[in-house]
């Protein structure tokens, strides 16, 4: 049986101020420094037999915290979708300038497509791919991924079985710890977004 410990990255100050990063490459905020130092010292009992991350800097940055001395395998289908136009933008953004766009992501967003960007079938092609391969490679053992919100929820869908509906219901917090037991049938979800060990984080950052 294999153990997938799924966490996404830390705050960033686009995570913050509800900026869309998609691709972009946005450090942790000094706050999200602190959320996977929390996290490191939650899993720290933990032996990890593998350590694959998105190659983007915040799931790097969070995934060396994390795992501190370990070879960490980068992913570039890990990444977050890129978001094309609206990169950078808020929602109320994308509302005003781009309202056709706006109401399918929220009503049909199995057939989105983001303007000069990706679409969602492609985003959750590459990640779905990704995840059946750590699947096929690791039968046994704990192992850590550390990505983004949109890819660890394809991860989720994959790993537990469940149909691509089920990922737009899904959803992650910064630094946040989800695990599933892999190789028993059915698989077992034994954590969804946790974020137990960031409570009472210096009275900042409430998710």
């Amino acid at each position: 049986m294999t153990r997938f410990l799924l966490v996404r990255h830390g705050e960033t100050e686009w995570t913050r101020t509800g900026r869309i990063q998609g691709q972009t490459d946005i450090p942790l905020t000094p706050l999200g420094v602190r959320q996977a130092e929390r996290l490191r010292h939650r899993l720290r009992g933990e032996v990890f037999d593998a350590v694959y991350a998105s190659d983007l800097g915040r799931a790097m940055e969070t995934a060396r915290i994390v795992a501190p001395g370990l070879h960490i395998e980068q992913r570039v289908e890990l990444r977050e979708c890129s978001f094309g136009e609206i990169n950078g933008r808020d929602f109320a953004y994308v509302q005003q300038n781009y309202p056709a766009l706006a109401r399918r992501w929220l009503t049909h967003w199995s057939g989105l497509s983001f303007p000069g960007g990706e679409s969602v079938a492609g985003v959750l092609d590459r990640t779905s791919a990704c995840f059946r391969e750590l699947r096929r490679r690791h039968r046994l053992g704990t192992v850590l991924v550390v990505a983004h919100g949109g890819p660890l929820r394809a991860g989720i869908c994959i790993l537990m079985g469940w149909g691509r509906r089920r990922w737009w219901d899904l959803k992650l917090a910064p630094a946040s710890l989800s695990i599933i037991n892999n190789g028993c049938s059915p698989a077992r979800l034994l954590l969804l977004d946790d974020t137990c060990h960031l409570d009472f984080l210096d009275g900042e950052g409430a998710l």
